[in-house]
């Protein structure tokens, strides 16, 4: 009977946040913070709670664990369709039959749907793609999941998300002029020397690749790295051709381009 439900996207995102946030329902907000030309803050939008969701803490964690499987065990609906473990997802997919005009029945039209949380451990985002009479196969796992693969990919960086293996130090704009956070940690940067092939465990040569490319490549060698800073990478450690041991880290210097 779930397609008789009545439902907004919004209203099943909010209840999917409510999920990873101890079940309390927020008011949904557009903008997050209003910011001056020269980035001081003007307004920050202030959070106001509006209700729980009728669940237990052992409720909600039991859902989330179905919602994992979903994408991350075998035979789950999302399970076949390229969202990495690495990500940590977890989420759950739908395809509804969409009523006729007349409200008598169904027709052959589907709405199919992915409303996906990231990371499932430590939640950062909801994502819900919703695509209305998608052509050929309706099946939202087929449909939806790798929209909200692709949308994750691009979105989640940006917020400082990555990948299980790869930790993020600043984002882009956040050290100020002068600071090498790299430094501050007491971590030496050596110039990247070109040549290196890939090799998994091995640093590879980074030097001139976006951080997009270094993180893709973190995750295809297996490596364990610390990025800093935003643009194109400008000095690794250790160098290209080295192995990383053990737990050792990797550590990679972005700046922005001239």
């Amino acid at each position: 009977q779930g397609q008789l439900m009545t439902a907004t996207p919004l209203q099943m995102a909010r209840a999917y946040a409510a999920l990873c946030n101890g079940g309390i329902l927020y008011r949904p907000t557009i903008l997050k913070e209003v910011r001056a030309l020269d980035g001081s803050l003007v307004r920050t939008a202030q959070k106001e709670v509006q209700g729980r969701l009728p669940l237990s803490d052992e409720q909600r964690r039991q859902i989330l664990e179905g919602l994992w499987r979903v994408v991350n065990e075998r035979g789950g609906t999302a399970s076949r369709y390229g969202i990495k473990p690495e990500w940590r997802a977890a989420g759950k997919t739908g395809t509804a039959q969409k009523a006729l005009p007349n409200g008598r029945g169904y027709s052959d039209k589907r709405l199919s749907s992915f409303f996906g949380i990231i990371p499932a451990d430590n939640p950062q985002a909801v994502i819900t793609v919703m695509i209305d009479e998608p052509q050929g196969t309706s099946y939202g796992g087929i449909v939806a999941a790798p929209a909200f693969k692709a949308i994750a990919e691009q979105a989640l960086p940006a917020m400082g998300v990555y990948p299980r293996g790869v930790t993020y130090l600043a984002k882009a704009g956040s050290a100020r002029p002068g600071e090498n956070p790299a430094k501050d940690a007491g971590l030496a940067l050596q110039p990247s020397a070109p040549g290196a092939a890939e090799e998994p465990g091995v640093m590879p040569d980074f030097s001139g690749q976006s951080l997009r490319q270094v993180v893709a490549t973190a995750q295809r060698l297996g490596l364990d790295l610390k990025l800093v800073g935003s643009g194109r990478a400008v000095s690794q450690n250790p160098p290209p051709g080295q192995v990383l041991q053990g737990q050792a880290r990797g550590l990679v210097k972005f700046e922005p381009a001239s």
